[in-house]
């Protein structure tokens, strides 16, 4: 006794074919690439303030970064961070504010220490910007006010 299907002929092939193109990727998400916001920040000198500095390196790749690449992480981290921020419309009384006025900080200390030049004295002021594409003109999103550093 041979039992026939309940599922017509259509449904099945219909079926295949849609398990058959979830195998093929969608290559829609390259029509448009997204900008990514990039942290900068400035120093306050004594006859104006310096250019402004890429606060966020992106770190060289080895075959090692394959396999562990904590500088990668801590690089989609902070971008993460930046992308939070300005859902957050860019406001200066949260914690992300707080993270990243804390990361500059900690950033300029850091070279400064290294330069033997670290005092109070040293002010400083950041920004998030997006680039666009096709003209390089930097769209400001974010510039804060003068920060002084904490010692």
């Amino acid at each position: 006794m041979h039992m026939k299907s309940s599922i017509p002929a259509k449904i099945k092939y219909t079926s295949a074919l849609h398990l058959f193109r979830s195998l093929i990727p969608a290559w829609k998400f390259f029509v448009q690439i997204e900008t990514i916001p990039y942290l900068e920040y400035r120093i306050q000198l004594p006859h104006g303030f310096s250019p402004w500095q890429s606060a966020i390196d992106v770190p060289k790749r080895t075959a090692l970064h394959f396999f562990i690449n904590p500088q990668g992480n801590s690089l989609l981290a902070m971008h993460s961070l930046l992308e939070r921020w300005e859902q957050e419309e860019f406001s200066d009384n949260n914690v992300s504010f707080e993270l990243i006025r804390n990361f500059v900080e900690i950033l300029i200390k850091q070279k400064f220490q290294v330069l033997g030049e670290l005092s109070q004295s040293i002010h400083f002021q950041f920004r998030v910007t997006r680039t666009l594409h096709q003209s390089h003109d930097v769209n400001e999103l974010f510039v804060s006010d003068i920060k002084g550093l904490s010692i």
